[in-house]
């Protein structure tokens, strides 16, 4: 015989069809969120982590002022290193851009071709695929690259540059003002020496290597450099310090850590949700469930019963978020990715994990949780059922109220008391979003904010760093040395030595005292120093430790600098007193031989920063928005209704004694409300305090330092746009209330 129970299903559907889709919307969109995300990471993780084998990614590379003599060559390879030139050229293009240029790649680094063809002329060029299309250029275009014209054939990704870090000291890339592009040996030789970088590449010939003993390999090979009077390193790294190359992937593995750690949060408070409304389903049941327990139906008859639906609809949702994830989410979370990174061809893989962790385990966190309430509930007798005695304990006392509180305030006061376990859930959702809000809201003003700071801070308009000194006549410029030391492993700063008149840092008041520096703000705040803090800082490449006092403070939040006379910084740093090596000047300084100039910092380097975060977590910002903004919606209604089925059966009887609907929801939706704007009162300012915490653990990871900025409108607009959502919902439960017959309170009544 069919089991009868099975007819009450669809009724049952029916009569909770509004928290049904509720919740079936809010788990298919984060399922699918988390599905695609985690399809799309875990093919193009793959395909990264398959590039360092296919396309023969260096172990390191060095730099070296002139070209390396053969017998250095020959000492390196007897340490089990394969060496590679890798020479290239940093020149402009079309006037404003600067592109990298290595001739085509054959035994080290290769070049993955994305679209196009690989050139074959002297007048033919192939880019970065990233960089050319944020460029607005496309195979077929022509380009001026250092004054000379070049076909664009075709776009590729090069295997050591999956993130465009010009330098591997800078805080970020910027993949739209830098680039790298392959062209043939004759290509290469058109262009002039200007912007030629002596650089080697090395892989080991032993790849079952720990990272001690390539560590301790490439100490080696830097002794042999250093040891040599005819090499002169310049710089040097290994493959695990190399951003241009480990950044990406570490991106992605924090990203992915990021989001399963949000996942598993948000399906902690939905099970919580689930228990909640599962638990007032049978408080609205209460007479039915004591009747057919009455009628010989078993615990474990029942308890099954009421698991089918909520596990069905998960099922549901799961089935369709992993469908969405894997047929457009992904190519979503991948293009977020493909606008960040020049990663090489990913082909879409099958990911058990991502199954597990979108499928497997909410079902599991949802159904556990469901099972614990209604295990719980149906401990109570069939009497008990009958009598909606929901509670196996004695009912408290009730708590006392203050005296002289209206009459409405009381009642409404009740509501919340008697629904408490509700509304902390209610809190504890309105909470998260707002966390969610608040990240996605205030990155951006972040990013345009420090973009002001470099406006108003930039030391000169041009800052030039030279290989070796040179004079100029020019009255714009200042001369200045300057050294790079180490922080630790992740950050390294700047150590100027400049003139005790310096007409650029005029704000700067120099130490008497040797060994003693004035620090820039952004160093100060990233490492929370003050002024008498002692700091060791160590030379790249050696083993010198230099400790220096900190003696005053120089406002300069964009950059790690440390500033100190040039007297000093010669007696410091080893130096001739008449040593320098960099100008700050206001003007291009066209008498400097263009050879002998290492790098030239412009406002525009300065605010790449701004500039690329904007453009590759724009995406990111928006989708948090749209998210948070919904989840917020999506819990409060499921909450705010829940308190107003509890309560259908006090609604009809305020209906019977003469309130309308209107006053009846005022009663009630009054008394969420309350609860809503107070938490949104509360939730929005800690939720911005709180924010400020975790920037600060999560740029010590970080490269440089973007101080910290919110605007003051952010708090407001989250707690407006909240109430501005809630204004939504509570016309939605006004429908729902009115809906409520008076007839429904004398059908219930003892």
């Amino acid at each position: 015989m069919r089991n009868p129970l099975i007819k009450r299903l669809p009724r049952e559907l029916k009569k909770e069809l509004g928290k049904y889709i509720a919740l079936f919307l809010f788990l298919a969109m984060m399922i699918s969120l988390e599905s695609g995300f985690l399809v799309a990471d875990g093919s193009m993780t793959r395909a990264y982590d398959e590039s360092f084998t296919k396309f023969n990614i260096e172990d390191g590379h060095f730099e070296l002022e002139k070209e390396a003599p053969a017998a250095v060559i020959d000492k390196i390879e007897k340490e089990g290193v394969t060496v590679y030139p890798l020479f290239y050229k940093d020149k402009p293009m079309n006037g404003k851009k600067t592109v990298r240029v290595f001739t085509t790649r054959e035994k080290v680094n290769l070049q993955d071709l994305m679209e196009g063809s690989m050139p074959e002329g002297e007048d033919e060029i192939a880019l970065d695929r990233l960089f050319g299309s944020k460029n607005g250029i496309s195979p077929g275009d022509k380009i001026d690259v250092d004054g000379h014209a070049y076909t664009v054939t075709g776009y590729v990704a090069l295997s050591d540059y999956s993130a465009m870090f010009e330098n591997n000291a800078d805080i970020m890339f910027d993949n739209s003002a830098f680039g790298v592009g392959i062209t043939t040996e004759e290509g290469y030789q058109r262009l002039n020496r200007a912007g030629l970088h002596y650089c080697y590449a090395w892989t080991f010939r032993d790849k079952a290597l720990t990272d001690k003993e390539k560590g301790d390999k490439a100490e080696d090979i830097m002794k042999i450099i250093l040891n040599d009077r005819d090499a002169e390193l310049e710089d040097m790294i290994q493959q695990q310090e190399n951003q241009a190359i480990m950044f990406t992937g570490d991106d992605m593995g924090s990203d992915r850590n990021m989001f399963v750690l949000f996942l598993y949060i948000i399906m902690v408070v939905l099970a919580f949700v689930f228990g909640v409304t599962t638990r007032s389903t049978l408080e609205q049941e209460a007479g039915a469930i004591g009747t057919l327990r009455a009628s010989g139906f078993t615990r474990g008859e029942m308890l099954r019963h009421y698991l089918v639906l909520p596990t069905a609809m998960t099922l549901a949702a799961a089935l369709v978020g992993n469908i969405i994830g894997y047929t457009g989410m992904k190519y979503v979370m991948a293009g977020l990715y493909y606008n960040s990174y020049s990663l090489p061809t990913y082909t879409t893989i099958w990911n058990g994990e991502a199954f597990v962790a979108t499928t497997v385990v909410p079902c599991i966190i949802i159904t556990l949780v469901d099972l614990v309430v209604l295990h719980h509930t149906f401990r109570l007798t069939p009497l008990q059922f009958l009598r909606h005695e929901m509670k196996s304990r004695k009912h408290r006392r009730a708590l006392r109220l203050p005296p002289g509180l209206p009459f409405l305030s009381r009642f409404r006061l009740r509501v919340i008391l008697q629904n408490r376990s509700t509304y902390l859930l209610l809190v504890l959702g309105i909470f998260l979003s707002c966390m969610l809000l608040a990240f996605s809201f205030f990155m951006k003003p972040l990013l345009v904010q420090f973009a002001s700071v470099v406006d108003n801070s930039m030391i000169a308009r041009y800052q030039y760093i030279l290989k070796e000194p040179d004079w100029v006549e020019d009255p714009q410029a200042e001369a200045y040395s300057v050294t790079s030391l180490k922080v630790n492993d992740t950050d390294e700063i700047s150590v100027y030595g400049i003139g005790r008149d310096s007409r650029y840092l005029p704000d700067v008041k120099l130490p008497e005292g040797a060994n003693e520096v004035v620090a820039s703000s952004g160093y100060m705040d990233k490492y929370d120093l003050k002024v008498g803090d002692i700091i060791r800082l160590h030379k790249k490449y050696s083993n010198k430790i230099y400790r220096l006092r900190i003696v005053g403070e120089y406002k300069y939040d964009m950059s790690f600098a440390l500033f100190m006379s040039r007297k000093h910084w010669s007696g410091t740093f080893d130096m001739p007193a008449m040593y320098f090596n960099g100008y700050y000047s206001d003007k291009v300084l066209s008498e400097l031989d263009p050879e002998n100039v290492a790098s030239v910092i412009t406002e525009d380097d300065m605010k790449k920063v701004s500039r690329q975060l904007q453009d590759s977590m724009g995406g990111f910002f928006k989708l948090f928005s749209v998210f948070s903004v919904i989840m917020y919606m999506l819990l409060v209604y499921l909450l705010a209704k829940l308190v107003v089925d509890k309560n259908a059966d006090a609604i009809s009887m305020v209906k019977i004694l003469g309130y309308s609907n209107r006053e009846s929801g005022l009663l009630y939706n009054r008394a969420t409300t309350i609860v809503v704007v107070v938490s949104l009162l509360v939730c929005a300012p800690v939720s911005c305090a709180l924010l400020k915490q975790l920037y600060g653990l999560f740029m010590m990871t970080m490269h440089g330092w973007l101080p910290y900025y919110q605007p003051g409108w952010m708090c407001p607009a989250m707690i407006v746009s909240g109430i501005i959502s809630y204004g939504v919902i509570s016309r939605i439960l006004q429908r729902r209330i009115d809906k409520i017959p008076m007839a429904l309170a004398l059908k219930n009544m003892e």
